[in-house]
């Protein structure tokens, strides 16, 4: 069974047997991550899995990347030959994954004096212990900090069909996944004006069935989320043609029940049947912070549509250096290195490392994820907002 990536965290998590922070120490921040409740609303990421496959020692991750085969195969006699098949549906892909790397100063001398809480005036100071407990809360900021930079990944697939990584650094080449450009065409009436009223000539359960049809038509989706920025959901919930449509005395067509937000950032709206196919409603609004500016993940205007079932999306991870050889300074709270959150794989490196002028470490983090859309042409996504 692949390890499922729930909540932006796959499981089995475990210490390096080749080099890390001191057990105590080490098990302390593996079991905080662990136990710590979602600082982030990770919803993007519920489709992404990681398996054994998953892991890659070099600078690129590979993948198969399939397409609907819905070719049937021919009955023959004993004695005739094998039909060859032409793998049309099938693309070898590969990308250089970015290094996320991150740092945050600590002091290595504040606390070595501390005892742990149950601990007598005439224990001994358990200086590795201590480390852990001082290094965790530094461990989680830097993770969440890097499974943002995965939730835009994830967000640019489902709205673009590709990841943008030269817009954050030129050297880095973009990841193509080549779905159907038809998928991600913005239709030319648009639910919501520029000044952010209604345009009530539209039909918006229309475009959400076109859209839906066509994914179907190509990957054999039968289910379907439809994720909504804000925009979007008032333009769906205030439209009036979707409002009649909903208003049925006798049969439930669509059904409208907004529930609260669930941990993940998403908000249930709705459910329809769309040609016997159920399709569920979310708004999503997460947002994240780039040099101190607020974004959103989803464009204003976002309609998202992503497979219940049928997709197959994975979290891939390239390989990170090991770091060099503890510093001397550091060897009486720490007497190896680096902690690796993936098992035995190279997937995250955790390390310390010092600068002499002073007391001063920095605990540093690495990792280079890349979501992959491993299947084709199983999601689409339009916007719905005219611009100004």
């Amino acid at each position: 069974m692949p390890k499922q990536y729930t909540n932006g965290r796959p499981q089995n998590v475990g210490t390096n047997g080749g080099g890390g922070l001191p057990n105590e120490s080490g098990s302390i921040i593996i079991d905080y991550i662990q136990e710590q409740p979602e600082t982030i609303q990770d919803g993007l990421l519920a489709l992404f899995s990681a398996d054994v496959d998953s892991f890659f020692m070099g600078d690129k991750i590979y993948i198969d990347q399939l397409g609907a085969d819905q070719e049937v195969a021919k009955a023959k006699t004993p004695s005739a030959k094998a039909d060859i098949i032409e793998p049309k549906g099938i693309l070898d892909f590969e990308v250089e994954a970015p290094k996320y790397s991150l740092k945050i100063p600590f002091n290595i001398r504040a606390g070595k004096d501390v005892r742990l809480a149950g601990q007598a005036p005439t224990d001994d100071i358990d200086k590795q212990a201590i480390l852990g407990v001082m290094l965790k809360n530094r461990v989680l900021v830097m993770i969440n900090r890097t499974k943002r930079a995965m939730m835009k990944q994830a967000a640019q697939i489902f709205q673009t069909g590709k990841i943008a990584f030269s817009k954050e650094d030129a050297g880095l080449a973009d990841a193509d996944f080549k779905y159907s450009p038809e998928l991600f065409y913005d239709y030319t009436t648009k639910w919501v004006n520029a000044d952010g009223t209604i345009n009530q000539n539209t039909d918006p359960i229309k475009d959400i069935r076109d859209r839906i049809s066509l994914i179907y038509d190509k990957s054999s989706v039968s289910e379907f989320d439809v994720l909504l920025d804000g925009t979007a959901y008032d333009g769906l919930l205030k439209n009036e043609k979707v409002l009649k449509f909903a208003d049925t005395q006798w049969i439930e067509i669509l059904r409208f029940a907004p529930k609260e937000m669930q941990a993940d950032g998403r908000a249930y709206c709705g459910t329809h049947f769309i040609d016997g196919r159920k399709v569920d409603f979310y708004l999503f609004n997460g947002t994240y912070r780039e040099n101190g500016v607020s974004k959103k993940y989803l464009n204003d205007g976002q309609v998202v549509i992503l497979p219940k079932n049928g997709g197959k999306y994975k979290v891939c991870f390239a390989g990170v250096d090991m770091v060099s050889e503890l510093d001397e300074s550091l060897k009486e709270v720490s007497p190896t290195r680096n902690i690796t959150l993936f098992g035995d794989r190279k997937a995250v490196d955790v390390w310390i490392e010092t600068i002499k002028e002073d007391n001063t470490a920095f605990l540093q983090f690495t990792s280079r994820p890349v979501l992959c859309a491993v299947s084709r042409d199983t999601h689409g996504s339009f916007n719905v907002k005219a611009k100004a």
